[in-house]
């Protein structure tokens, strides 16, 4: 899940548990349950705050997701220790709210790693197991209301099945994405490879957006291969990367291409904010110390999209500037012009 859909997610979630608050509110009129009178309002406003929040990057998205996980978990704790005080000696039974244990924990699996989420689940598990013996215990009475006792041990196998389920889903998700992002991924640089770099510019061909398309290739790169080994020129290509991704502007796709050729796709900016970042970018290659490799150089081929141009004339336009950045000497810039063959360099 990117993070956009992530954010998505979360706000949806506010919306739809901001209006269950309030159905649940309505169904009590009149005869309101003292915990949910306090918590059910509290946890929406805690809801509203936190989008707000969130919107205005006050809070990150990880962080919202905790607080309100963590506000939920109180709340079904501290009602499921309500009715067994409350609620299960007159009705002999555990009440609705127990259900929404199940959720909590398959929430927990949708914004935590697995690891992370089996151990949020597992403690509330254990806190809710506790809770209940200490009240069949305190009260032996219930222990022998054959009803209630019934009801709690599906309460408590649900949840544990709930758990392990969500276990096992979460390792195979793991593992499905870890192949679909070797498949996208260059095994060396860690970075984007080309599949995925010609999947994203089809894309954007496809919703006609607007961008600006980089080709760079590292100068006389085989003879770093030839004079230090090609174990430092490994290392080298990830270096490069790390300051591709360190300086480029945000949004800013960096896919090796080919070899010591990469590509960068950059948004919608301003040719001069463009500029400065591939000229700051150019400059800093210059300072690169791997092992016995004092810098390196590379020809930047730029071109930027117009409306309705296909990729394939894009990425020919900005392969023909790298190629006259090479021809005029190497470590420049090239720019190319939309519907011409000529480049301005600098």
């Amino acid at each position: 899940m990117t993070h956009s859909h992530a954010r998505q997610l979360f706000v949806m979630t506010a919306v739809i548990s901001i209006l269950a608050s309030g159905v649940a509110l309505w169904f009590q009129r009149g005869d309101f349950d003292p915990l949910d009178r306090l918590a059910l309002p509290g946890i929406g406003a805690l809801w509203i705050l936190s989008s707000v929040a969130l919107r205005f990057r006050w809070l990150r998205l990880g962080q919202a997701q905790l607080l309100m996980f963590v506000a939920y978990a109180a709340y079904f704790l501290l009602a499921l220790n309500h009715q067994f005080r409350v609620f299960a000696p007159q009705h002999h039974l555990l009440s609705q709210n127990t259900y929404w244990f199940a959720p909590l924990y398959a929430v927990a699996f949708l914004y935590f790693l697995p690891q992370q989420a089996l151990r949020f689940s597992l403690a509330i598990f254990g806190l809710s197991l506790l809770i209940t013996v200490a009240h069949f215990v305190l009260n032996p009475a219930l222990g022998g209301d054959l009803t209630l006792v019934a009801s709690t041990l599906q309460f408590v196998m649900v949840g544990f099945a709930m758990i392990l389920l969500q276990a096992v889903m979460g390792q195979r998700h793991t593992a499905m994405m870890a192949k679909q992002m070797a498949a996208y991924q260059d095994a060396l640089t860690g970075t984007a490879n080309r599949r995925a770099a010609e999947e994203h510019l089809l894309a954007l061909e496809h919703s006609s957006a607007s961008f600006t398309l980089v080709l760079f290739d590292l100068d006389h790169f085989k003879g770093i291969n030839d004079q230090h080994g090609h174990a430092a020129g490994d290392s080298v290509l990830r270096a490069v990367v790390h300051e591709a991704q360190k300086i480029m502007p945000g949004g800013t796709m960096c896919a090796r291409w080919g070899g010591e050729e990469f590509l960068l796709i950059l948004p919608a900016l301003p040719m001069p904010v463009v500029a400065r970042s591939l000229q700051d970018f150019r400059e800093c290659l210059e300072s690169i110390r791997v092992g016995g490799v004092t810098g390196v150089t590379a020809s930047f081929g730029v071109a930027e999209r117009f409306p309705s141009e296909t990729t394939e004339a894009l990425l020919l336009r900005a392969d023909r500037a790298l190629y006259q950045a090479k021809a005029l000497g190497r470590n420049r810039i090239q720019y190319s012009t939309p519907g011409s063959s000529d480049a301005e360099s600098q």
